[in-house]
């Protein structure tokens, strides 16, 4: 036999929700690799810890627990199908069933199951609209300073930052944080994660902030999940549009819930292309010289003041492409997850593989790609 033992949540798991189960949910024995053990014996126990094997406690892969069902219809769309009656039978695998919730993340974790990255989308919707009410609470009454030359700075980009950086750690303190305002003076080498360290929330709270403070309804709230190296969440939340473009990898990409793909456009000629500028004039003169290029080519071009917007106009169909030369992680990590689960294609300028830690992009909807960079070398 194998026994379990119940300890309190926070020695385990920081961010488990509580189990809310009744009388029809309780537990009673988990089996575990081939063998009945004695599990939580009711509700209450489960409802305050996480249960873990005593001759294994804190190895990763024997954590387990639930994520809150309340009753098997709720359990039965969240979590295993196959093992829902098995769970309400009083009996359920230990890889199964109470660990379709969300794991604890341990550095150099594997790739998360279509569940776990439902929860971490969801997480991130969360604090996409709490950093996005703090943004429309500070509309009339922010100050402004300058980080640099034309490179401005609000009470709300501080205030939608802490709020989206509550949320975020506040489910997942395991991982990192890296947001705009707390990495002025830094550059692109400093802010790169380790290799094989925990996944990191790359955070912009206020993209499109000169649009903000005129007023001009172009602004969001962006918010990208750095992954095994790769861009596994995205979300943008434009709070003047009332639109939430979202995506996890493999889930898809909505806007406002609905499915949305990339445009077909299959030139250039035919392409409506934006692009961004940085605060600096003298770092601006390059893509002015690609504007130049871009537009004898292209159908028409956009700067519209935020990059977020702008690539997930490109992830929605609304524009063909986007390119720039002097973006940082937050500005692009969101976007970019958006428009790969969309159906398009993200590079660094010069083709090689998209990287949020150097400052170029290229990001289209795939058939102008080639023909962009092309344009652009």
């Amino acid at each position: 036999m194998t026994r379990y033992l119940v300890r309190p949540a926070d020695q385990f798991l920081a961010d488990a929700p509580t189990l809310e189960l009744g009388v029809d949910g309780e537990i009673g024995e988990v089996a575990a690799e081939g063998e009945i053990g004695e599990g939580p014996r009711d509700a209450d126990e489960q409802a305050v810890g996480i249960a873990c094997r005593d001759d294994d406690v804190g190895v990763p892969e024997h954590r387990f627990h639930a994520f809150g069902v309340v009753d098997r219809a709720t359990f039965r769309e969240r979590g295993s199908p196959q093992h829902v009656d098995e769970f309400f039978a009083g009996k359920a695998r230990l890889d199964g069933v109470l660990d379709v919730g969300h794991r604890p993340y341990p550095i150099g974790m594997t790739t998360p199951t279509t569940g776990e990255l439902r929860h971490l989308l969801d997480v991130a919707i969360e604090a996409a609209r709490r950093g996005a009410a703090e943004l429309e609470r500070w509309r009339t009454k922010f100050k402004v300073r300058e980080k640099g030359r034309a490179d401005l700075v609000t009470d709300a980009d501080h205030a939608s930052q802490a709020a989206v950086k509550e949320v975020l750690l506040g489910a997942f303190p395991q991982h990192q944080f890296l947001g705009e305002e707390e990495c002025y003076g830094k550059t692109l080498a400093s802010v790169r994660p380790e290799p094989g360290g925990p996944p990191v929330w790359v955070v912009d709270p206020l993209d499109g902030t000169s649009n903000y403070v005129h007023d001009v309804p172009a602004y969001c709230v962006s918010i990208g999940l750095w992954l095994n190296g790769t861009a596994a969440v995205g979300v943008i939340l434009d709070p003047r549009q009332n639109e939430l473009f979202a995506a996890a990898t493999g889930l898809g990409a909505t806007l406002n819930g609905e499915p949305m793909k990339v445009s077909a456009t299959a030139l250039v000629r035919d392409s409506l292309i934006s692009t961004g500028f940085p605060a600096d004039y003298e770092a601006q003169l390059r893509n002015l010289e690609a504007w130049k290029k871009v537009s004898f080519h292209s159908q028409a071009l956009r700067r519209s003041g935020s990059t977020a917007l702008n690539l997930a106009y490109v992830a929605c169909g609304r524009f063909d492409g986007y390119w720039a030369y002097d973006n940082w992680p937050w500005d692009v990590l969101g976007g970019a997850a958006l428009i790969l689960e969309a159906g398009g294609k993200v590079d660094s300028v010069d083709g090689s593989p998209f990287d949020p830690f150097r400052p170029d992009i290229c990001a289209t909807n795939g058939p102008t790609q080639a023909e962009l960079l092309t344009i652009l070398a």
